[in-house]
């Protein structure tokens, strides 16, 4: 009963972190239209309040690809952990690797997402600065 309850749990915060992501495609294409619509309008040598928004809108997506990719390493680490602990002689090698090999992936990416976050902050710093 315990291990429905944290399955039941880990599916809970899944399904937040995919929200998150979804929240954050849809931020990351109104920065991409945003920045058409910087594009298009005249040329001002200064930064105009679009690239800003632009720089605002992707900066926030780029946060909540961070978050949601952190819930997606923490249940794929729990669910490694939960593994380790029931496994068995019939636990298959495969199940331990894959589960392991998804564990060091959503690390990665948890990473990736970080940097691309702080480097989209720093961005917006310099548009907001320059502005």
């Amino acid at each position: 009963m315990g291990n429905e309850h944290l399955d039941l749990s880990l599916t809970y915060e899944e399904r937040a972190g995919d929200l998150l992501f979804l929240l954050g495609t849809i931020l990351a294409f109104i920065s991409t239209y945003q920045e058409e619509q910087a594009l298009l309008t005249e040329n001002v040598p200064t930064v105009k309040p679009k690239e800003i928004d632009s720089a605002m809108s992707i900066t926030a997506a780029s946060w909540l690809f961070f978050l949601a990719s952190i819930l997606f390493t923490h249940v794929a680490i729990v669910r490694f952990e939960e593994l380790k602990s029931t496994a068995n002689l019939k636990t298959s090698l495969v199940l331990t690797r894959g589960t392991k090999l998804a564990v060091i992936g959503d690390l990665l990416k948890s990473t990736g997402f970080g940097i691309a976050a702080i480097a989209y902050q720093l961005k917006l710093f310099y548009y907001k600065y320059k502005a």
